[in-house]
């Protein structure tokens, strides 16, 4: 029968996992495992992370703070969406220490150190940051332009 016949990618899979020891396919099978739950940690602390910021109303506050000293909505928009970015990582870091560092290193998986690991972090933040910014800086602005369609431009946008 055709789910008998085992397919190249299998065939291969099996044949590799026939060579490695009981202690590397155990530390395999946990190392996978782990990365799946971190997966979902990870939505949680970031669905916990934008409930706290937004509950807070720290982004309306400096929304209103912005909209008195500039006249360009725009502007405001990239300010509102750089703090948001600022806050949210600045909230998230001890969870990505754990996630993105800690249980790498754990398994062996990087020899960096912290510093490094924080460093490399600190250019991916600021390209992340910028283009975050940019992205909602577009959505703002096709916002009010759209006005009553403004559904339509901002799922073609995401």
């Amino acid at each position: 029968s055709l789910g008998m016949i085992a397919t190249a990618p299998e065939a291969a899979t099996l044949a590799y996992l026939s060579q490695m020891s009981p202690q590397a396919l155990a530390k395999a099978t946990a190392y996978t495992h782990g990365k799946e739950w971190l997966i979902l940690g990870g939505w949680v602390v970031s669905m916990a992370t934008t409930w706290l910021i937004v509950r807070s109303g720290l982004l309306n506050r400096v929304k209103d703070g912005l909209q008195k000293e500039t006249p360009r909505p725009l502007l405001a928009s990239l300010l509102v969406g750089l703090c948001y970015f600022f806050v949210s990582s600045l909230l998230e870091l001890p969870w990505s220490i754990y996630s993105d560092w800690w249980f790498e290193t754990s398994f062996g998986m990087t020899s960096q150190s912290l510093a490094d690991w924080f460093v490399d972090g600190l250019k991916t933040g600021w390209f992340g940051l910028l283009m975050g910014s940019v992205f909602v800086v577009l959505l703002y602005g096709f916002l009010r332009r759209a006005r009553d369609i403004w559904w339509i431009w901002a799922s073609g946008l995401v």
